[in-house]
């Protein structure tokens, strides 16, 4: 049996038993991590039952054992509390969560994507009206760039000619990039166009990395599009279902009524 101390970002928990609870946390250092939390639905307990809600940034100490894993303490960093009260934040870091807990291997880790989810958290919840919507994009780009399925932008996923500047663009969501106009006459399948703005939009994302989260700036207009093109992309490429995604979509068109 091992002790293992680090930072950590909740993702989701259940219940286990009539005191305890299963929480699933990722970890900056050891990647997705399952432990029990005993008597974490304890109200004698509220330390534990506070630090364990989702989104919660904590440092823990978790025994390893041959089983199932044992929170063994927990110290809160910061708490979130605002995504939890606040019904779009919720459903925005309820997808992100849930897409890093699909995503993530148990003791696999991956920094850069800790860093990603706890940067968006942060800006999230300092986010105004209208901002959530640029987040979404900057996140999801990140993500795919942060699994190793960042699309080929910069030339042709065919016959690897760089990519020349165009007004029109030519996005193959099947083959994972772009691909010149050439090459896509061989093709017998639905070709995304892009605009020239747009594809800059998503290399500059890709240049900035985190800072995207605070200096982009995307119209409203290029959201749409961009959005199902992620969208469409990530279905193809990653093998799961999200549960939280028709949450979101079912608070975003109460917002839009």
């Amino acid at each position: 049996m091992s002790l293992i101390k680090t930072e950590s970002i909740v993702l989701k928990q259940f219940d286990l038993g009539e005191t305890d609870k299963i929480i699933t946390f990722f970890t900056k250092e050891h990647g997705k991590i399952r432990a029990v939390a005993k008597k974490a639905r304890s109200s004698k307990n509220n330390k534990i039952s506070a630090s364990v809600l989702p989104f919660c940034y904590n440092h823990i100490t978790v025994y390893k054992t041959k089983s199932l894993d044992r929170l063994n303490n927990i110290e809160s960093i910061y708490r979130f509390e605002n995504l939890r009260n606040n019904l779009e934040k919720m459903a925005y870091s309820s997808y992100f969560a849930e897409m890093v807990e699909k995503a993530g291997m148990e003791y696999h880790p991956n920094p850069d994507l800790f860093s990603l989810l706890l940067n968006t958290f942060y800006k999230i919840e300092r986010s105004k009206q209208g901002e959530l919507e640029k987040i979404n994009i900057v996140f999801r780009l990140l993500f795919l760039l942060y699994l190793g399925l960042k699309p080929t932008i910069n030339y042709c996923y065919e016959c690897g000619k760089k990519y020349k500047t165009l007004d029109i663009q030519y996005f193959d969501v099947k083959e994972g990039g772009l691909i010149c106009s050439k090459c896509v006459q061989t093709k017998n399948y639905k070709i995304d166009k892009l605009l020239q703005n747009e594809m800059d939009l998503i290399k500059r994302i890709y240049r900035m990395r985190l800072k995207a989260l605070d200096e982009i700036e995307i119209k409203s207009e290029l959201i749409k599009k961009l959005d199902k093109l992620i969208d469409d992309f990530s279905v193809y490429h990653l093998d799961f279902e999200l549960k939280s995604k028709e949450f979101l979509q079912i608070i975003l068109g109460f917002d839009k009524n």
